[in-house]
């Protein structure tokens, strides 16, 4: 089995989507920046998106969905799994995807953009983490 470890900021609030088997996806994308200088000592950044699905029975998904605001930076493993296509340009691109195992709030922002003083960050992270912290299996052997 392949697990992926990443941390990353969520480019748009997570979307959730319904199955007929009672169960939710909660999507959503997270970026990779990836910086480095070249031979030349010119600058460059690429940024990697990472899809990501978490699944969920109702309620649950829309109780941690509404945590997954754009710019939040999370802590995420899971199963990664990389597809190779033909964009519409006529390249070969790969969309590299997780089904997400655990996921961890790391920073928020209020509504203006701004982060939160770290006193009130801490006491919405406890109660983030409680909601969040439920997301891995309960079959789940710890060894």
């Amino acid at each position: 089995m392949l697990k992926l470890t990443t941390i990353g900021n969520l480019g748009q609030d997570a979307r959730i989507q319904e199955t007929n088997t009672g169960r939710k996806a909660i999507s959503f994308s997270i970026a990779q920046n990836k910086r480095w200088k070249d031979a030349q000592g010119i600058e460059h950044e690429q940024v990697q998106w990472i899809n990501c699905t978490l699944w969920r029975n109702k309620e649950q998904s829309t109780e941690i969905a509404n945590y997954l605001k754009k710019g939040i930076q999370v802590y995420v493993e899971g199963e990664p799994e990389a597809k190779i296509y033909t964009n519409s340009a006529g390249q070969a691109s790969v969309d590299f995807r997780c089904t997400v195992n655990l996921i961890k709030l790391l920073g928020s922002k209020k509504e203006d953009g701004t982060q939160m003083p770290a006193e009130k960050k801490q006491e919405t992270q406890k109660e983030e983490n409680s909601i969040l912290d439920d997301t891995q299996k309960s079959d789940d052997l710890p060894f």
